[in-house]
């Protein structure tokens, strides 16, 4: 995967190749998680639409460091 850093204007300021390992998390384990590594939770969505969680669905967060 390519990761690209952009500025406001969208232009790239810099990019690098990375692998990720995927991991499944229940709504539960990842709310905890992220308490444990000092984030707080805002939001939850099914997609990048805000589209409300769903059970069984696709998990996308917006968290905050505390």
């Amino acid at each position: 995967m390519r990761v690209e850093e952009l500025d406001a204007e969208g232009g790239v300021l810099g990019s690098h190749e990375t692998s990720w390992t995927l991991r499944w998390s229940t709504r539960q384990e990842m709310a905890y998680l992220l308490e444990l590594t000092g984030f707080e939770a805002l939001s939850l969505y099914s997609d990048f639409q805000r589209s409300p969680a769903a059970y069984g669905g696709e998990q996308l967060w917006v968290a905050r460091a505390v």
